[in-house]
Order: C-alpha cells, then structure tokens, then sequence
C-alpha cells in the first residue's frame, strides 16, 4: 500500500515515478534502519505520526461539530446495529483492533512491565474505540444516516477525501494524502519492530538461528532480527514486483485476509492456553473469570468470527482469485507443520521443547 500510493502522489505532483515495488524497498531500508537504532528513536516518530493523523481527523469532527444543526442518533439503535451483515461488521471490526495485543512484546524494555503493559494495552482499546465511534459518527452525521451508505458506494477511495475538502477545504486533501503515506510507513515500523522481536526472542531459546539473538553494541536492539526480517520482505517485494502483481487488487487483499485468519487462529490457541494452563495450576491466585469465563467467551467469539472470515473470503479480500480460496488450507497447513516440528522437538530433544515456555515467560 505504500508503494501504491506513493507512486500515486509522486505521478501526480511530479509526473514520473519508480514502480511501487521499489518505492515499498526504499521505505523498508529506512524501516530497517530504525529498527535497528533503538525502539524509542522508532516510538518518537511513530508518535509524531501518530498525533498528526489524529489531529486531521478531529480537527474534521471539531469542524463539523461546531455547525449549527439538528442531531441524529439512530446510528448507536440496537435496529441500526443489528441491520445487514453483522458478522461481516464485527469480522472488520476485529482486524482493525489487531495489533493492540504487541504492547506486550515490549515488556522487557519498560519499567514495572506488569503495571505498564496493561495499563498500555488497556488504554489504546479505549482511544482506538472512543476515536474510531466518534469519528464514524461524524461522517455519518454530514452525510446523512440514509444516504451515507450510496454515497460512499460511488467511490469509496475518495468519499474521506470529499468530506474532508468540504469541511476543510483543498489543503486538507494534500495533507491528508501525505499522512496516509506517513501512516502506512509508520504501520511498517510497529510491525517491523514487533515481527523483529519475536524472531529475537525465538532464537534466544534455540528454536532459529543463534545469530538472530545478537543485539546491537551500542543501541542493545536486535539488529540481525531487523535485518532479517527487512532483507525477507524486500525480497517479496522485488518478486512481486517482476511478476507484475497489483498491489491492492492481489498481493495488500491476499496478505490482509491471510494476516486476519492467523491473528484469529492464534488469538483462539491462547484461550485454550489459558484454560489449560491455569486447570494445571489451580493453586494460582486468579479469580473465574480470568481463568476460565473469559477466556471461554473469547475463544467461542473468536471461532465464530473465523467461521464468518473463510466463509467471505472473496468479499473481504475483494478478489475471486484462487490464491484467495487456497488460504485457508495455507494456515491449516503451517499449524499442521507445526504440531508436527513440536512433537517430533518433545522426542528428539526433550530439553529443548521444554525451553519453548521460556518464549513466553522471557516475553
């Protein structure tokens, strides 16, 4: 996606560009280079992307909000809820809130990780919903409850950009077209430094190659991790490139709807994990719910938004493509490979499969 719209913004103020393949490189190189100079040089810009993004937006909402009119709050009825297709909603819904569970990647790099990593993970739930419900509320607002679905049917690519012209005039199009570029490179970062990470962490137990685990002299980040990870997604780019996929319609669809169904998967494991593991350690001091009620809701909620992802796999991903329809067997595949790789790990070598809870506990 940041290759696609760059090339986009670039054609259209300087008439001549590089392919989107290459322009995805460039910012990998620079995503790589951040990694690699420390998470809080990482976290200030991510922040000050962040905030300017923000600002764009509720400086639309306060705009608006600001103009005389009559209220309407027939968007928050149980009947408007409810209406349509509820599962393809909460299936949205889901994959914009993934990611939120990576606070706890950075445990180790903050004070009192046990206080702060909830205290984070809580809080950006919180922002994200009350941001993304007001925001969504507005538009709705502006457009009218009846209308706002044709509207933004005739083009949905450009329908923020109307809006935000509207309200705000030309100027805010430009700045909005740069903070979407900016957003998706910061999106880049997060889940380069959180990808680089886990790849860390896995090879300091063992389970990869030992040189993953070095980290860096001066910044102490894992920089073989950052490199390996950039040098593996670079590479991609460039045999996506000379295969001459799109961007959006095959590789940003396919990826997206592959990424949802692994998340959901993983997020389902976890909750039996919880169950399992807190049944094998009663004396525990943990109420009901936290170790059983809970965790329940979220593994039968999770299963059920899977279920409603495989079936909508063409409209999620937007492609009829058989690659899209082959994805489901893809995952079955990778979490078949890898109860077979654990398995044959516990007979081979025992000590090391029992150092594979040490990912979680180091984590």
């Amino acid at each position: 996606m940041f290759g696609f719209f760059t090339e986009l913004f670039v054609t259209r103020h300087f008439g001549s560009s590089l392919p989107w393949w290459a322009y995805a490189a460039f910012m990998q190189m620079a995503v790589i280079g951040l990694g690699i100079a420390k998470v809080e040089i990482g976290g200030k810009v991510l922040g000050i992307l962040m905030l300017l993004e923000i600002a764009i937006v509720l400086l639309m909402d306060a705009v608006f909000m600001t103009q005389p009119r009559t209220w309407e709050f027939s968007a928050f009825q149980p009947s408007t809820v409810l209406n349509g297709n509820f599962g393809i909603a909460m299936v949205f819904a889901i994959c914009s809130f993934i990611g939120f569970e990576a606070t706890a990647i950075y445990a180790e790099e903050c004070k009192e990780p046990k206080k702060v990593v909830a205290k984070a993970t809580f809080t950006a739930v919180i922002l994200i919903t009350v941001f993304y419900a007001l925001t969504s509320w507005v538009f709705v607002q502006y457009t009218g409850a009846s209308q706002i679905a044709a509207e933004a049917a005739k083009d949905p690519g450009v329908y923020v950009y109307n809006v935000a012209e509207q309200l705000l005039g030309g100027w805010a199009v430009e700045v909005i077209s740069i903070l979407l570029i900016t957003s998706l490179f910061a999106a880049t970062q997060a889940f380069h430094n959180s990808l680089s990470r886990y790849l860390f962490t896995i090879s300091r137990d063992g389970l990869l190659w030992s040189k993953l685990a070095k980290t860096h002299a001066v910044y102490k980040t894992p920089y073989m991790a950052s490199i390996a990870q950039g040098i593996f997604m670079i590479a991609t780019l460039v045999i996506f490139g000379l295969f001459k996929l799109d961007p959006m319609i095959n590789i940003f669809a396919w990826a997206s709807v592959l990424g949802s169904m692994a998340i959901l998967v993983l997020q389902i494991g976890v909750s039996f994990a919880v169950i399992k593991y807190f049944r094998q350690h009663k004396q525990l001091p943990v109420s009901l719910w936290s170790r059983l009620i809970a965790p329940i809701i979220s593994a039968l909620g999770m299963l059920v938004i899977l279920y409603v992802v495989i079936r909508n796999l063409e409209m999620l991903s937007g492609s009829s493509s058989p690659v899209v329809l082959f994805l489901p067997w893809l995952l079955l595949a990778c979490m078949l490979i890898g109860m077979i790789t654990a398995r044959v790990l516990k007979h081979i070598n025992p000590q090391k499969y029992e150092d594979v809870a040490n990912i979680v506990t180091h984590s």
